[in-house]
């Protein structure tokens, strides 16, 4: 269509001043055309990442032919973009992304039972980054953790309702090279699992921190959870009101 204008308004059968006129008017509507699509203020940017996925217990060696998966998030939304499988190098690539400063990228996946999730990055000012994401083999024993650190803060009472909201704070040390992974299976007695400690009067219990794309039940002294626990510190956290 651009070429069809310029040869009409350059060679087109017009004649006198009217032909002229025409001539000027649609070489100037093309010309406007080239500058919007090579302005560098309109021109679409587009950006890439790409990484290899890693095995933590096996000294970093690449996993092929695993799926991970690519989210942009913007404010407070989150989307999946893409899903891909890794080669046989254990590398990945999402292409075409949009760079605006606004958005930024993860790249996660499941792995035996837990959730990995890669540092965070946006496109903005490097458009083309690296971005590797390391996973761990699953184990079921708690031999090599302990619970690093246990906070419990008390909030200001609500006199009128007659409660208090409490905050606790569990920082587990795994000191193992796989991650622990529990199971709430209690089919033979108390689940292999993370267990919380509750008040029998609480109530209006919220699950925070680490608990995330995990499962959660009730049993008989609180909650007991399948989050996993990757080598190094993890953090659990959540709220509950209690009378006051």
């Amino acid at each position: 269509h651009v070429g069809a204008l310029i040869y009409y308004a350059l060679v087109g059968p017009l004649a006198g001043v009217r032909s002229h006129l025409w001539r000027f008017v649609l070489l100037g509507f093309v010309l406007c055309s080239f500058w919007v699509l090579s302005s560098p203020v309109l021109a679409a940017s587009v950006g890439r990442i790409y990484g290899q996925l890693l095995d933590g217990s096996k000294k970093n060696a690449p996993l092929a032919g695993q799926s991970v998966t690519l989210q942009m998030a913007r404010g407070n939304t989150a989307i999946d973009v893409a899903s891909v499988k890794t080669d046989g190098q254990g590398t990945y690539t999402f292409a075409n992304l949009p760079t605006d400063k606004s958005i930024s990228y993860v790249v996660y996946m499941r792995y035996q039972g837990a959730q990995y999730i890669s540092n965070i990055v946006n496109l903005a000012s490097k458009p083309v980054q690296p971005l590797n994401l390391t996973v761990y083999e699953a184990m079921s024993s708690t031999a090599n953790m302990a619970v690093a650190r246990a906070t419990i803060l008390l909030h200001k009472p609500d006199m009128q309702r007659g409660i208090i909201s409490v905050s606790e704070l569990y920082i587990f040390r795994n000191l193992d090279t796989h991650t622990y992974v529990g199971s709430l299976d209690a089919s033979h007695g108390k689940p292999n699992a993370l267990r919380f400690s509750l008040p029998h009067t609480a109530t209006n219990v919220s699950l925070g921190k680490g608990f995330d794309s995990y499962r959660a039940i009730e049993v008989n002294s609180g909650i007991a959870t399948d989050a996993a626990v990757p080598p190094g510190d993890s953090q659990f956290a959540f709220t509950f009101d209690m009378p006051y």
